[in-house]
């Protein structure tokens, strides 16, 4: 067993020696000190990888004796020898995080760089000096931005906050759904050019190294775990191209593309978590209000816009034009069970598209049985289409503007 092991990506201080000091992610069960692999290609990848967080000429060769990674640069907190399209480190340690992790003691006399001081005019000593002109290249490295990751949202409410998630095993939990058809999609480069482009295109630094016939061409910057970070972000916080282009250090156009081929992804993978549910079970999580009021409502339905760039065409312009948003919108038809859960999502129409006309040619109405009732606001005028269907339509009663509510609609209100 080896007793001296130091981690070789760089910002890690994990030692071996010392335990007390040793940081372990929240990924990990526990740390243990991999060694260098033996295997050519494999080696070639983690070189690859750790190369990119360290400053100097980083080149161990196959089955380097001292040479180790820990835990925390694994996705899964160890290493996957069965499985090497994930089997190399792509988890690194930002520099905030390492400042923060450095003891008291390591932080002892440091001090803080300003815009009108070179890295080597903060120190007086002669020592310092001369350090710093060894190996100018590592100051300055450790001065660049690092892309953000998943592992920098510690707490759970960061977790909640910037992807819409309840927590970080539903993170984890999408993550590894999607991970395997995520491996081999085709990146968005337009209607055109995705088209001509062949489904064998590398997705992992393994497939890029391993010469598998796959179409040349650099590594994707972000693992996957980041990019499904990032596309959550910009559904949860609409946050804008340029600025996810600035947090995760990539281009706009590839936060486009990543987006976009995320998005498509996750329509169809994650399709299946919409699920219209049985009479008998939406009854038996039916809430006391509803029991008392309206013991047979199916569901509760609604029509949800959202704005849209200006379309070139004006034929296109004119059917996505919203009378009622004043701009140009795309709709959608949303159903939801009576204790909040949402169990139906109709097409997307233009925003000129009404409500009546949704309900009728989204195939909604087929989803009803007999003696259903179907909850909505004044503005469906869809009576009859239901007793077509032998169901009912419910609108609640509401006051008008300024005016006090009638007293049989009170009434009816009464629990």
């Amino acid at each position: 067993m080896v007793k001296n092991a130091r981690c070789a990506v760089g910002y890690c201080d994990n030692d071996k020696r010392y335990p007390d000091y040793q940081v372990k992610r929240s990924h990990v069960e526990k740390l243990v000190f991999h060694k260098w692999p033996k295997d050519q290609v494999l080696a070639e990848i983690w070189r690859k990888q750790i190369a990119n967080s360290r400053a100097d000429d980083f080149n161990p060769k196959p089955g380097a004796q001292g040479t180790f990674v820990c835990s925390n640069h694994f996705p899964l907190g160890k290493r996957t020898p069965n499985n090497r399209e994930t089997d190399y480190p792509s988890v690194f340690i930002t520099l905030s995080e390492y400042e923060q992790s450095r003891t008291p003691l390591k932080r002892k006399g440091r001090e803080t760089w300003t815009t009108s001081k070179r890295p080597h005019q903060a120190y007086d000593t002669e020592d310092s000096h001369s350090s710093f002109d060894e190996n100018p290249a590592k100051s300055e490295a450790s001065l660049l931005p690092v892309p953000l990751q998943f592992e920098q949202l510690t707490r759970e409410y960061d977790v909640r906050f910037h992807t819409g998630l309840p927590s970080t095993n539903s993170f984890k939990c999408v993550f590894e759904y999607l991970l395997p058809k995520a491996s081999n999609m085709q990146y968005w480069r337009g209607p055109t050019q995705t088209q001509n482009e062949t489904t064998a295109t590398p997705k992992t630094p393994f497939q890029l190294f391993a010469g598998r016939g796959y179409r040349s061409g650099p590594a994707r910057k972000l693992s996957p775990q980041q990019e499904l970070l990032m596309c959550l972000m910009k559904l949860r916080l609409a946050l804008l191209v340029d600025d996810l282009a600035f947090r995760f250090q990539i281009s706009s156009a590839t936060v486009s593309s990543t987006f976009i081929t995320w998005i498509k992804l996750m329509s169809k993978e994650l399709s299946v978590l919409f699920i219209w549910p049985s009479r008998n079970q939406t009854k038996k999580t039916l809430p006391s209000c509803f029991r008392k009021l309206y013991p047979n409502v199916r569901c509760i339905i609604d029509c949800f816009e959202c704005f849209t760039e200006t379309p070139s065409g004006l034929d296109l312009a004119a059917t996505m034009w919203s009378e009622y948003k004043h701009h140009y919108t795309l709709k959608a038809l949303v159903a939801i069970t009576p204790n909040g859960a949402i169990s139906y999502v109709s097409p997307t129409y233009g925003g000129r598209a009404t409500d009546v006309f949704i309900v009728k040619n989204s195939g909604f109405l087929e989803l009803l049985q007999p003696f259903d009732e179907v909850m909505a606001d004044r503005g469906f005028k869809i009576r009859e289409e239901l007793m077509m269907k032998m169901c009912r339509l419910c609108i609640p009663p509401s006051k008008t503007v300024s005016m006090q509510m009638l007293p049989d609609d009170v009434r009816k209100l009464q629990a």
